[in-house]
């Protein structure tokens, strides 16, 4: 059964089908990005800058600047280029150890992220609002979706031309 297009009535699925996850899991992220960055617009913060600023936050001093990139799920060069805007507003201070630079959140930082909480504070009441079924649903669905999407496709191994035949059919596991 092909997962990308309508389904007939011989091969209903038992649920979504895996496209109709992707398109609702987008949509969710849209619908509430969108949101978030209105709210925040206020404070004259995005998303991405308030994140960081938690990120920053929870990490209770300095934390490497490719700690942020990591645990907000950016590139390190997006990092820099968040983290720079941050520093132009007085948000974060550096320290500089040659070629590891971290940041901490000044006293700026703990205002703007104060502020961004509370800009916010409809959206996570909305969330709240969801039923502790709904809400676990939301993260279980998350974790498992990124466990998945982190696995590597199968693929012949290099030397699979130069296997003989009678060594191939042993492994049927790239069928």
């Amino acid at each position: 059964m092909q997962n990308d297009g309508p389904a007939t009535s011989n091969d209903m699925p038992e649920g979504p089908l895996p496209w109709q996850v992707v398109t609702a899991a987008i949509s969710c992220s849209r619908q509430l990005v969108h949101k978030l960055d209105r709210a925040l617009a206020g404070e004259e913060l995005t998303w991405a800058q308030f994140r960081a600023l938690e990120v920053i936050h929870d990490a209770g001093g300095w934390i490497h600047a490719s700690s942020v990139a990591r645990k907000t799920g950016v590139s390190r060069q997006a990092a820099t280029a968040l983290l720079a805007r941050l520093n132009n507003r007085g948000s974060i201070t550096w320290f500089d150890e040659g070629w590891i630079k971290s940041v901490r959140l000044t006293e700026a930082g703990e205002e703007s992220l104060s502020k961004g909480w509370q800009a916010v504070s409809h959206i996570r009441d909305a969330v709240d609002r969801l039923s502790l079924e709904e809400r676990r649903g939301i993260v279980s669905a998350d974790g498992s979706l990124r466990r998945e999407l982190i696995r590597r496709p199968a693929q012949e191994p290099w030397f699979w031309d130069y296997l003989p035949a009678h060594q191939k059919k042993q492994h049927t596991y790239f069928d």
